[in-house]
């Protein structure tokens, strides 16, 4: 019994770390050969202090989302995917897969949660004491796979400048 339960947590150690291996070089994947898109961030709290030194970020694609299911009247946004224009980031259509699309196209994976559909990352996270100059982003410069999902490489002034 002893040697069994040794063998368990070994074999689940080892799962568990190679499923945040796997998780790590799938963004780092992304980061690399995904497509840039530049995503225009709407006002928000600029900072939580009660959870350390990240920004949580309110995309205007969202915003976009949420107009267009206000405006179908519908409880249930009918898209899994969101397709919008590379160059200024606005919605162009919704499609149930990551199908591909034109060249100045992107496509874009979708959260849910109950009847809500919007962009899955909402935090950006910075070194310490490093959060001010942060305060004043208008812009995420994204980075976009063939699946629709995507990672938040750097935040932007209104120039489309990364903040350093």
């Amino acid at each position: 019994m002893s040697k069994l339960k040794y063998i368990l947590i070994t074999a689940n150690f080892i799962l568990l770390a190679g499923l945040f291996i796997f998780s790590v070089v799938k963004m780092e994947n992304i980061r690399g050969n995904g497509k840039e898109l530049y995503m225009k961030l709407a006002p928000v709290d600029p900072r939580s202090l009660m959870q350390g030194d990240y920004m949580t970020l309110s995309f205007d694609l969202d915003n976009q989302i949420s107009y267009i299911r206000y405006l179908r009247d519908d409880m249930k946004f009918p898209f899994k995917y969101v397709v919008v224009s590379q160059d200024s980031c606005k919605y162009l259509r919704g499609q149930d897969e990551p199908s591909p699309c034109e060249d100045n196209e992107v496509v874009i994976k979708l959260a849910h949660k109950d009847y809500w559909h919007f962009l899955p990352t909402k935090s950006y996270f910075f070194q310490e004491g490093t959060g001010d100059k942060y305060s004043n982003s208008e812009y995420a410069r994204v980075k976009v796979d063939e699946y629709g999902n995507f990672v938040i490489v750097a935040l932007c002034d209104e120039n489309k400048k990364d903040i350093e």
